[in-house]
């Protein structure tokens, strides 16, 4: 498909992410050549946690578990958060390694400005849905 680089990953507790639960399988392409392995969220320092722990809930649930996340709340969601992002960064290239994502990604919670995009988008996205309710009007 042309990519750089790709990093496929399937949870043993049936998560489609990288899971805190349980082992992941990691299928990762790069360079033309696949490598397969498996990472257990114990070998980044972060602890298991029980999938009950992290399951989403309603939207209203999941929103609040967000904003929990950004506002800086330690805990399984941002576990997970850490996890993936990190491993994000890293297929990106814009990270050496998972672990060095995970750092990244970490500095950008605990200084907030993760938490003020979030907000900025929010309101960006606020000001266009106006904008065409309005122009809807207009019509």
């Amino acid at each position: 498909m042309g990519a750089q680089h790709a990093v496929i990953v399937h949870g043993q507790d049936g998560l489609d992410e990288i899971s805190v639960s349980a082992p992941t399988h990691v299928h990762e392409a790069r360079a033309g050549q696949v490598r397969s392995y498996v990472i257990e969220p114990e070998q980044y320092g972060i602890r298991r946690w029980a999938t009950d722990a992290v399951r989403g809930g309603t939207v209203e649930a999941n929103v609040r578990m967000s904003e929990r996340v950004l506002a800086g709340e330690q805990g399984p969601s941002r576990d997970v958060v850490l996890l993936n992002a990190g491993a994000a960064l890293y297929m990106a290239g814009l990270a050496e390694s998972i672990e060095a994502g995970i750092a990244r990604a970490a500095d950008e919670l605990d200084s907030g400005r993760t938490q003020r995009k979030v907000q900025e988008v929010a309101a960006a996205s606020q000001r266009i849905k106006a904008h065409a309710a309005r122009s809807a009007e207009a019509v």
